[in-house]
């Protein structure tokens, strides 16, 4: 059952995000051709509050979709997640590597220019 919930709230939050984008899109859509007023205006507040609910509810009824993402709440509750500290660790590695590759690639980038400026702009 508490995997139900899990499911249900991520397909509603699908259905939110699909009325998100294509609000967005007919406000950009109304904003570029200039029709705010009328039946455009009234089809931009409709038109995504259809889509995200009929989204939500499609997706909820689809058994295909909300057994599939069963499994995976199920999946994912067997996952061993790295502790804070490890997490840190990692993270900290990274960024290390990241600094250190980025002053390696700077050097040669700095050798290569100064190479191209005194030998073939030279000449």
């Amino acid at each position: 059952m508490q995997n139900q919930k899990i499911v249900s709230a991520l397909l509603v939050g699908c259905g939110m995000l699909v009325w998100f984008v294509s609000m967005s899109l007919m406000e950009s859509a109304l904003s570029y051709f200039d029709l705010h007023y009328g039946i455009y205006y009234a089809a931009s507040i409709a038109v995504p509050i259809f889509l995200g609910f009929a989204t939500a509810v499609v997706t909820l009824k689809m058994s295909k979709v909300t057994n599939f993402l069963t499994e995976v709440v199920v999946e994912l509750k067997k996952v061993t997640w790295p502790s804070s500290k490890d997490t840190w660790a990692a993270t900290f590695v990274v960024i290390v590597f990241v600094v250190l590759v980025s002053a390696m690639l700077g050097a040669i980038d700095l050798g290569w220019a100064y190479l191209v400026k005194e030998i073939i702009i030279q000449r």
